[in-house]
């Protein structure tokens, strides 16, 4: 026997579907070899493995097996195909039976498994801690057990060593000692004469100055403003908002949430919606262009115009001159 080739912790169940190498089976010993009732009991015990914990493994008992390949109570008839059935398998130290081709399979998609899960966690931590959050690399969150949440270190706080009223060395590493905490000291501290004000000189610099904020939090309150609900910087990526604010002004994006919004009067619009738009629209939306359900713009004019012109539907004495008409019918779908 063997080591298990899948960890024990390995589990698909969440999984709806099993990949499938068609070339792979057609050219197999199973496919050449053995008969079609053991083909299909092979593959329903695949498809039943996939979903075991751990993946692609089965328990060596005939009675599952038999259960699980189709054959309900009778074992005897399981047993015909038996050998054709678990043509692959091999048993491991866990006393389990292991399918060295779906464990491939089940070990790739347990991979994306955990990135995905590792890239929500990042995720969360940016929407808790904002763009500064700590977050840990894919090892280091596998080492840690994967667990749900990351601790986030304080900053602010200075860490190293400082002298106390007396002259005396102190080693703080971020917390006072238990009789600074108290009040009691060799030396005569400053006392604040206000007990309701901080005294500055005791702030850690990020509470003294506040970092301001970004411009997409700023856009995503003139969107609020403007009506949209779902407006919220984590709706979007970083590298989408960076394409959209080097694109367009702040009153071009309301603009434009302005006119998405009017066009589905009564439907929830959010900033996923619209992103689109201001990636794409090469033309931006002019501030004084408010939107309105019947809003045509200069461009959809001159649109409308060529297509009348070509299907002939604008009068003969409108029409324009037909290389007039292809240069400006280029331009238009340039």
């Amino acid at each position: 026997m063997t080591t298990p080739i899948v960890p024990a912790d390995v589990d698909l169940q969440d999984f709806q579907y099993m990949p499938l190498d068609v070339r792979r089976l057609r050219d197999s010993d199973l496919a050449a070899l053995e008969s079609p009732e053991s083909c299909w009991a092979a593959v329903l015990l695949w498809s039943a493995s996939w979903h075991q914990v751990p993946a692609a493994s089965l328990p060596d008992d005939d009675r599952v097996l038999a259960n699980l390949a189709g054959y309900g109570r009778v074992v005897k008839e399981w047993q015909r195909v038996r050998e054709g059935a678990l043509r692959g398998w091999i048993k491991c130290d866990d006393g389990r039976l292991y399918h060295p081709v779906v464990a491939e399979k089940a070990l790739e998609a347990w991979d994306s498994k955990l990135h995905h899960a590792h890239g929500k966690l990042k995720e969360r931590l940016r929407k808790s801690n904002g763009k500064d959050a700590q977050q840990p690399t894919f090892e280091e969150w596998i080492s840690a057990g994967r667990p749900n949440d990351w601790p986030q270190l304080s900053i602010g706080i200075p860490m190293e060593a400082s002298k106390n009223s007396a002259g005396k060395k102190e080693s703080s590493g971020g917390i006072p000692p238990e009789n600074a905490l108290k009040g009691e000291g060799e030396g005569k501290g400053y006392v604040n004469p206000n007990p309701n004000s901080v005294s500055s000189t005791t702030q850690p610099e990020d509470v003294r100055q506040p970092p301001a904020g970004t411009r997409k939090g700023a856009v995503c309150g003139l969107l609020r403003k403007a009506g949209m609900a779902d407006a919220a910087p984590h709706y979007l990526t970083d590298e989408v908002w960076e394409t959209i604010l080097a694109k367009r002004t702040d009153e071009e994006i309301v603009e434009v949430a302005r006119a998405k919004m009017a066009a589905r009067p009564g439907q929830r619009t959010g900033l996923k919606y619209i992103a689109p738009a201001l990636l794409a629209d090469p033309e931006p939306i002019t501030p004084n262009a408010r939107a309105s359900p019947g809003f045509v713009s200069q461009r959809d004019q001159q649109r409308q115009e060529v297509i009348e012109v070509l299907t002939g539907r604008k009068p003969t004495h409108e029409r324009t001159e037909p290389a007039a008409i292809d240069a400006q019918f280029n331009r238009l779908a340039g």
